[in-house]
């Protein structure tokens, strides 16, 4: 096969020379060939010193009154303990960015979002992964992320601005937003109203 036929985009012109002078066409004739450095890669591993604990599944959530209590498993180990791990929630709203996401930090298999978590008449999606805890005796890197979980929050009044949020630029702006449903925005004008802390020098 010509070099110009070769099917993978990498191929590397070689050429081999074989010294005979005949041929039998009665015989089969098999060739190996081999590189001309050694190839290869070597790691040695302290099991203790890189565990990556396996990923949350199962996610589910119950309503205790105004309260959401997100809840998963997390397969069993004979080398890790519930002492070794904790984990991480990140959840959001369904069309807000993960770069935007609240964080929970927790060392049961379980968390609690309340009205201060979530905005009301919302899709949340939610995600857990586990992490090594901070005195553990191992050490490695995070799990991957349990598959995304979704749900509805609590009811509210949908009339009422929503996510309220105001950042300092470090120098003289203080910047403010927040979300009102469309149907509202034509129809009622908002103002923002501030007033200094007490605790302002």
């Amino acid at each position: 096969m010509p070099w110009s036929a070769c099917p993978h985009p990498h191929c590397v012109p070689r050429m081999c020379v074989i010294p005979y002078r005949s041929f039998v066409s009665s015989d089969t004739d098999r060739f190996s060939f081999k590189p001309d450095r050694p190839l290869g890669a070597r790691l040695t591993v302290t099991l203790t010193q890189h565990v990556q604990p396996p990923a949350p599944k199962d996610l589910q959530i119950s309503t205790h009154q105004d309260h959401f209590l997100l809840t998963w498993s997390v397969p069993q180990s004979q080398w890790l303990s519930q002492g070794d791990l904790e984990f991480e929630v990140v959840y959001k709203r369904l069309q807000d960015s993960w770069e935007d996401a609240a964080t929970l930090l927790s060392n049961a298999s379980q968390a609690t979002l309340g009205p201060e978590h979530l905005m009301p008449s919302s899709t949340y999606v939610a995600r857990v992964r586990t992490r090594l805890a901070l005195g553990s005796r191992l050490s490695g890197r995070p799990s991957e992320w349990s598959p995304e979980f979704y749900w509805d929050s609590q009811p509210g009044d949908e009339a009422q601005p929503q996510n309220l949020q105001c950042f300092f630029d470090g120098a003289t702006v203080l910047s403010c937003s927040w979300e009102v449903r469309w149907e509202v925005v034509s129809s009622v004008s908002f103002g923002l109203f501030y007033k200094p802390s007490p605790d302002a020098g």
